[in-house]
């Protein structure tokens, strides 16, 4: 029978589930402890949780435009989650063991991170599988619809960065051959344009940029009464009608004294058109064409007729698409824009954190540089932008592992009907063959952490199959008892003889003690792959 997310009975038993969640908990505990790792495991755990919920939010069919939301916004913390974990261990583990003084302990130190990096990474797909199959989450669809999503929420991420980026670029750009910058010229600009629009010089008539207003503001208004429904929301079609062709008339005569001023503008000199009109004609031109209040209530106009024209054409879209799925497919850009902005109301405080995390933790032979380089970018760019880049990556990085598991399902590396467990065992797995290799983490401690990745993959998966054909209204906890039972023992039972294995390789005269972790683990990855073969 086909498990549905509407209907709880078909999914994975609990017993199970509870096997997958608390073994890979365990090993994740004893992994990071020896390794120093627990902030980014902690961070690992705090990005599962997301990404459960994500998966579970893009497959609601009720209020689907606020569960895309959610889901977008939730793209955020599985990012941070993942990101900031990897680059955590990676700043502390940089700043503990580096600088070293010969080129071979440089090389060495360098293999300590990447494995520890690499221990990180196990960890969090193993989080990230454990969560998901609480409830069997994942699958094509879901992840897929996820994956959408939090590509066009780091989309809006990269793009509002690129334009902060390039405004900044741009605003400091010196001018050639001139004083000042290309900021400081477009502020210039805008400043003389408002000049000449709101509050031109009163001491001759300015009929060409009056006239301007005047049609523009016209033309705005009589489009934003044919866009927007008031003739039907006021029920008088004949008055909105009568309006919109005494707006044209308006218009039409603008046009006219456009074309004088055009004249006054650029082809007759003031003195010449006060000697040319009367006096009072000409007194009265000046006044009402440099009237403050009077082009201020035109350019206030004209926005609101423009403003209204677009919400026209917005409302007559969605009219033609629908406005429900119009809502589901922009959800996750307003999520997004949400996000852009909440980076705005705390850019300060976040980026001075960070630079002065990453000054106290990098080495001492890099710090000053650090401190220099980093100081002269916030000066350059600015903390909002700085934050809304970080922002872009922490997204980029979410979008990326969600496409990372859909190429593995979709490869069949990751079986689809049983994702989550073989996630969390593969990522266990992979977290304790690198952590093997380290003296902190004992051949005992090793084997146990890979016996631990076997169960939770077999208890996971068989959990799985009696969700599928018995279901949780029947108590399988017995079955799963005996199951768990002799999973068990054959894994101490590997494990009992693969340490008796080392105990006796350790007491041989010809064999090398610091290669034992290295082959114990080579041992363990054999006997998964046979394992992983049989199946």
């Amino acid at each position: 029978m086909t498990r549905t997310l509407t209907d709880t009975t078909w999914r994975p038993t609990r017993l199970g589930t509870a096997v997958v969640l608390l073994g890979t908990l365990a090993v994740s505990i004893a992994l990071a402890r020896p390794l120093g790792l627990e902030p980014s495991i902690a961070l690992a755990w705090t990005a599962a949780v997301p990404f459960a919920l994500g998966l579970w939010l893009v497959d609601r069919e009720r209020w689907r435009p606020a569960a895309r939301f959610l889901a977008g916004v939730a793209v955020l913390p599985l990012g941070v989650g993942v990101a900031v974990g990897a680059v955590y261990a990676a700043v502390t583990l940089f700043g503990s063991l580096f600088p070293q003084p010969t080129a071979a302990q440089v090389a060495e130190a360098t293999l300590v991170v990447l494995g520890r990096l690499a221990v990180v990474v196990g960890l969090t797909a193993a989080a990230l599988g454990a969560t998901v199959s609480v409830g069997d989450l994942a699958d094509r669809d879901s992840l897929r619809r996820f994956s959408k999503v939090a590509a066009r929420a780091a989309f809006v991420g990269m793009v509002a960065a690129g334009v902060l980026g390039a405004l900044a670029v741009v605003g400091r750009t010196e001018l050639g051959g001139r004083q000042g910058s290309v900021g400081n010229a477009v502020g210039n600009a805008m400043d003389t344009l408002t000049g000449a629009l709101l509050t031109p010089g009163t001491g001759t008539p300015h009929l060409f940029s009056f006239a301007a207003l005047l049609v523009l503001a016209s033309l705005a208004v009589a489009g934003a009464l044919r866009s927007l429904p008031i003739a039907e929301l006021l029920d008088a079609p004949d008055a909105v009608t009568a309006a919109r062709r005494a707006l044209y008339q308006l218009a039409l005569f603008g046009l006219v004294l456009l074309a004088a001023g055009t004249l006054t503008r650029f082809a007759m000199s003031p003195m010449r058109l006060r000697r040319v009109l009367p006096i009072a004609a000409y007194d009265s031109l000046r006044t009402v064409t440099t009237l403050g209040a009077l082009r201020t209530l035109l350019v206030a106009a004209a926005v609101v007729g423009l403003a209204g024209a677009l919400l026209g054409w917005l409302f007559r879209r969605l009219a033609r698409a629908s406005a429900g799925s119009a809502a589901v497919r922009n959800a996750p850009t307003a999520a997004a824009g949400a996000l852009v902005a909440g980076a705005f109301a705390v850019h300060g405080p976040l980026v001075d954190e960070l630079r002065a995390f990453v000054l106290a933790n990098v080495p001492y032979t890099v710090a000053g540089t650090v401190r220099e380089q980093s100081g002269a970018v916030l000066d350059y760019y600015g903390t909002f932008t700085v934050a809304v880049v970080l922002l872009a990556v922490v997204l980029v990085a979410a979008t990326m592992t969600l496409v990372a598991a859909r190429i593995g399902v979709g490869l069949r590396v990751l079986p689809v009907d049983t994702f989550g467990p073989a996630l969390a065992a593969a990522g266990l797995f992979v977290a304790a063959a690198f952590a093997g290799t380290t003296d902190a983490v004992t051949p005992v401690r090793f084997l146990a952490c890979v016996v631990a990745a076997l169960v939770v993959w077999d208890a996971g998966e068989y959990a799985t199959q009696l969700g599928d054909e018995i279901g949780r209204h029947v108590s399988t906890a017995g079955v799963e008892g005996v199951h768990l039972v002799g999973t068990l023992l054959v894994g101490v039972a590997a494990a009992a003889l693969a340490v008796g294995v080392a105990n006796y390789g350790t007491a041989m005269s010809f064999a090398n003690p610091n290669a034992l972790p290295v082959a114990v683990v080579g041992s363990g990855v054999a006997l998964l792959a046979l394992v992983f073969a049989l199946k």
